[in-house]
């Protein structure tokens, strides 16, 4: 799992302000695949009986730095980011992690050090580019790194879905509160209609999906 993330800022990049839509798409597209098979074959013949092998040097930052674009604005959450999500306005993105203990030290990057049990909220004004809130649950008890695992967030309009253990947790996204907790044995992902709020849906590793209905909502209906 990551514990920086990069944001690269669109504004810098020009983009195409029309696009040449040909008149036959059909025939666009067999004509792109047939290209594409062409390169693939003249590939295929330039390997063919060579037998040595490059192997990138992804640990030398400086040979593979041309190879990616650069990074505008860099996050380091001193943590394992198990989810994040922008919200639908495009002004905030919401990130969940498990921070680790306080001057952690890290003398080898492929064995990272224990993280908190209990995953932090935190909230990034991306007009700005700051954190603007996060919560600090207390963190008594540190786990592996190999025992944290994802924890997918989605965010609508007024809420923000994410999980916890075996439960999907729906939490209001102005005030903070947590609204609901829908158990879930092994649950992988928990999120809001966003055309209903009055329905939510729950899905796990065991196979099933869960649909849940708010009380107002099953009162109306008996009602």
């Amino acid at each position: 799992l990551p514990h920086q993330i990069g944001i690269k800022l669109m504004s810098k990049i020009k983009f195409k302000k029309k696009l040449n839509i040909p008149k036959d798409i059909g025939s666009f597209v067999r004509e792109q695949k047939r290209v594409k098979q062409e390169l693939e074959q003249e590939a295929r013949e330039e390997l063919h009986g060579r037998l040595d092998v490059v192997i990138t040097p992804w640990n030398d930052y400086k040979e593979v730095a041309q190879m990616f674009d650069i990074v505008d604005v860099i996050f380091d959450f001193s943590g394992y980011v198990t989810g994040y999500a922008v919200s639908p306005e495009s002004r905030y993105l919401y990130v969940n992690m498990r921070p680790w203990s306080k001057n952690a030290f890290i003398p080898d990057p492929y064995n990272p050090p224990p993280a908190g049990l209990s995953v932090e909220r935190v909230v990034i004004d991306l007009a700005r580019m700051e954190i603007v809130g996060r919560s600090h649950p207390r963190q008594r008890i540190f786990i592996p790194s190999d025992l944290c695992e994802a924890t997918p967030i989605q965010v609508s309009r007024h809420f923000l879905t994410t999980t916890i253990k075996d439960r999907g947790v729906i939490i209001d996204r102005h005030s903070g509160v947590t609204l609901a907790s829908l158990p879930h044995s092994s649950v992988t992902g928990c999120a809001v209609n966003p055309h209903d709020s009055d329905m939510a849906l729950t899905v796990g590793e065991d196979g099933c999906v869960k649909q849940w209905r708010s009380r107002r909502k099953t009162q109306m209906k008996v009602g």
